[in-house]
């Protein structure tokens, strides 16, 4: 690093020279960003830290504050527990999907800071996001972040989570074996553990897996278990997505009426709360009851409307789904050109 006074100097000769670069009281406004980036690199790192913190702060202050915002610049700065509020609005950007990369790489900084955050908070974070890279295909990370926490932790209940994610990454990725076993562990450690709902989330990769492996009883039975969890808790992201499940398993079944039933009801609570990702996984469950039930033109359109719901949400596995089913469609009407 150059000592500051150096650096202010050079800036105050561009501001007598160039005019690019202008005194704002305590601050310093650039005309380009490049210059603004090159000074900020010239900074002694300390000096850069205090920056963060202070802008973090001020900004915190304000009435209508970004969460992301302030836990970037307190996880760049020198005072990084500061961003520990605003971390749950970053673990729930990455449960909903609805994470940019930047929003990636504070949940990483945050999980790089020693003692930041307590176990449990540390091990919600660590899930959350390798469930959001697995949900981008990147499942090689999400496993090496899951594998980390596991040989970091003897807690019963953190183990029994980090297993349970660790399931859903080998159902997705086509290894339902692997997956059964993972979750043989995650309710061994989730017996010894007091971690409420922890088996109805184990419920739920089980449904999961036992559907990819083609028992469709035990999907089914696993889900409702989840379901019916989901209903006393009373969470309607948590019911949507088990009843949508439950419309896919039932269709699969060839039970049109009650899959019919489940997406109906997931749906109408879709709609009215957690809209953008349950809708998505609705419309595709019901495409695929349209699908089998013979209405290939109204399937065809939900499907669209699904790959589109994909791109908007940056959900590549989903995306990739919607292709491959309008592909296989496309054949089923007889328009191999499409396909």
């Amino acid at each position: 690093d150059r000592p500051l006074v150096s650096v202010l100097q050079d800036l105050a000769e561009m501001e007598r020279r160039q005019g690019i670069v202008r005194t704002a009281g305590r601050r310093f406004q650039f005309d380009h960003q490049q210059i603004r980036d090159v000074v900020y690199e010239d900074l002694p790192e300390r000096l850069r830290e205090e920056y963060h913190a202070m802008t973090a702060e001020a900004h915190a202050a304000t009435a209508d504050f970004d969460p992301i915002f302030v836990a970037d610049h307190h996880l760049r700065g020198s005072r990084p527990e500061g961003a520990r509020p605003c971390l749950d609005a970053v673990g729930e950007m990455l449960r909903h999907r609805d994470a940019e990369e930047d929003v990636v790489e504070i949940a990483s900084r945050a999980l790089r800071r020693p003692g930041l955050l307590e176990p449990d908070a540390r091990m919600d974070l660590v899930v959350r996001l390798a469930l959001h890279l697995a949900s981008l295909s990147r499942t090689v990370e999400a496993r090496e972040l899951l594998s980390e926490a596991l040989a970091a932790t003897d807690d019963a209940g953190q183990k029994a989570r980090a297993y349970r994610a660790l399931a859903d990454q080998f159902s997705v990725s086509g290894q339902p074996d692997e997956a059964q076993r993972m979750l043989a562990e995650a309710s061994r450690h989730a017996a010894q553990s007091d971690i409420r709902y922890i088996g109805a989330d184990i419920d739920s990769s089980r449904s999961q897996a036992a559907w990819l492996r083609g028992d469709l009883t035990e999907a089914r039975e696993a889900a409702e278990a989840y379901l019916a969890v989901t209903r006393e808790v009373g969470k309607p992201s948590f019911i949507a997505f088990a009843l949508n499940r439950l419309g896919g398993i039932a269709t699969e079944q060839g039970e049109h009426e009650d899959a019919e039933g489940y997406l109906d009801e997931a749906e109408a609570i879709a709609q009215s709360d957690q809209p953008s990702r349950q809708r998505m996984f609705g419309g595709n469950y019901r495409s695929v009851l349209l699908w089998r039930m013979g209405r290939f033109t109204e399937a065809r359109e939900l499907f669209e409307d699904h790959l589109e719901r994909a791109r908007t949400l940056a959900h590549r596995r989903a995306e990739l789904y919607a292709h491959a089913n309008l592909g296989e469609l496309a054949l089923r009407m007889g328009r191999p050109p499409q396909a």
